[in-house]
């Protein structure tokens, strides 16, 4: 009898500390807590088949997030082996005044049970430099201009005494309506807080009134425990911590306005004399504070023109609160007999003096000569002198003879032509007799030169493009482009009258 007494009294001690509440129990992190603090409610249920509520709202206060967690307490007394089997809802929100929670009704292996209704008290809130760990989510303006844009920052707070278990689980914040950057980051230390900063560079759509959904977080602590079996270790306590969000007015921009900020304007072009068909190249350089994500250069279309261009390089950069870009667009234009580049205006709006002005990329006259006009008039050439962009611009080739780069191939001359000719003459009055052999003669070009031929007929023929394409990576380093010595010559003698 007393073995038997002794293993009662082991169940009943074993299931008073694991069902202690009965079937159904509710748990709330703290009763008592400063205003605006994330509370934890913790619904438990004892059983194999439980079925849980939908639960949106505790009261008025929104759910900040809720997951469903199992645990299985087992244990083993005189060969009896007891199990406990544990679902468990979790709900987080926000609390800033006193509440009620209700008495939440749960199914538990086919039968219904309610839990015990709790209450709440809230005390003076906590100020911001007491606090232990905290999120703040900041803008650089309220009210702004669409397409203007601006900075928003958050500021993830931990006190120098809270150890943390492992990363913070960080929901960004929503922008909808803007163009986002991807933010930069950075830590740092000031007083008894480490604290670590990102950065989101934002530029309003469209006019309105906007409130951007503010970021959260859940933070793991450490903290010491005393386990029944293994003495002291390391457990965490995960609490969810939330920011303010931010309200925004955006105003319209005015009429035709491309550009919001404060920019400047430089182009340079290479030569304003050139032979046929050999390019002459262009860079523009906008920069400036503001954005320049969304710039779009008008395009140029000259009659008789090929005019060819890269993709755009544009940077941004946040200083002392302030957006900084730069863009860079380079053009090459290849015609075979004179032009003028257009003149191209972007209409801007400052911020800084709340006015419109205008940014120019000015108009260019270029004189295509015949080679042999060239030649004899090349001395007489001089640069223009116009502003200068020191940049890493990918330009293109230049018109070097010295090109290590080059590509034998065997093309038929006029001269050579000739020689065969003479050659097929003299056959006739019997040299052929003699064993005399006539060979064509190798004509080497230089990667510039197969370019100047192709690039005229790029738009005439997509094999041509493609080739063209080939030859400036590889005149660019890329050493895995392969080149068809044998299409390349085909195509070589198609426009072979245009090679100079």
């Amino acid at each position: 009898m007393s073995n038997l007494g002794k293993i009662w009294i082991s169940l009943v001690l074993l299931f008073s500390v694991l069902n202690a509440s009965g079937v159904v129990e509710v748990k709330l992190s703290n009763n008592n807590v400063p205003k605006g603090s994330i509370v934890s409610l913790d619904i438990i249920a004892h059983g194999s088949n439980v079925e849980f509520p939908t639960i949106s709202k505790i009261g008025e206060l929104p759910i900040i997030s809720q997951h469903q967690s199992m645990k299985i307490y087992s244990s083993t007394i005189n060969g009896k082996s007891v199990t406990d089997n544990q679902k468990i809802l979790t709900l987080e929100f926000s609390v800033d005044k006193d509440i009620k929670i209700p008495s939440f009704k749960i199914k538990v292996d086919g039968q219904e049970y309610q839990t015990k209704p709790l209450e709440i008290h809230t005390t003076k809130a906590i100020p911001i430099d007491k606090k232990p760990f905290y999120l703040q989510f900041k803008t650089q303006k309220d009210k702004v201009m669409v397409d203007e844009p601006f900075v928003v920052s958050v500021y993830f707070v931990v006190r120098n005494d809270i150890v943390l278990a492992t990363q913070p689980r960080y929901n960004p914040p929503k922008f909808d309506g803007f163009f986002v950057s991807e933010p930069k980051q950075k830590s740092y230390q000031n007083k008894n807080y480490n604290i670590t900063q990102l950065d989101y560079i934002i530029t309003p759509k469209a006019e309105g009134n906007y409130t951007i959904t503010p970021p959260s977080a859940k933070v793991a602590v450490s903290s010491q425990r005393q386990d029944p079996f293994f003495g002291f270790g390391m457990d965490a306590k995960w609490y969810a911590i939330n920011a303010k969000p931010i309200s925004v007015v955006v105003k319209p921009k005015p009429d035709n306005v491309s550009l919001v900020g404060d920019f400047k304007v430089v182009a340079h072009i290479d030569k304003e004399k050139t032979k046929a068909n050999k390019p002459v190249n262009l860079s523009i350089k906008i920069f400036g504070e503001g954005s320049l994500n969304d710039i779009e250069l008008p395009e140029y279309d000259i009659d008789g023109v090929s005019v060819y261009s890269d993709d755009a390089t544009i940077k941004s950069e946040v200083k002392n609160g302030k957006i900084y870009s730069s863009y860079i667009k380079t053009y090459a234009f290849i015609s075979d007999h004179s032009f003028d580049i257009p003149k191209l205006e972007l209409k801007a709006y400052s911020t800084t003096i709340n006015k419109e002005y205008n940014l120019t990329i000015p108009s260019y006259h270029i004189e295509v000569a015949t080679n042999q006009a060239y030649t004899l008039n090349n001395s007489n050439v001089s640069t223009p002198q116009k502003p200068m962009i020191h940049t890493n611009l990918k330009t293109m080739p230049n018109e070097s003879t010295n090109n290590s780069s080059n590509l034998n191939i065997e093309v038929a001359s006029w001269w050579s032509l000739l020689l065969a000719f003479v050659a097929g003459i003299a056959s006739m009055f019997g040299f052929s007799r003699l064993n005399i052999k006539v060979k064509t003669p190798k004509f080497t070009l230089s990667n510039q030169e197969i370019l100047t031929i192709l690039y005229p007929h790029i738009s005439e023929d997509k094999n041509v493009e493609e080739m063209v394409r080939k030859l400036y990576a590889k005149e660019n380093g890329d050493k895995s482009i392969k080149i068809d010595k044998k299409e390349l010559e085909k195509m070589l003698r198609k426009y072979k009258d245009e090679i100079l």
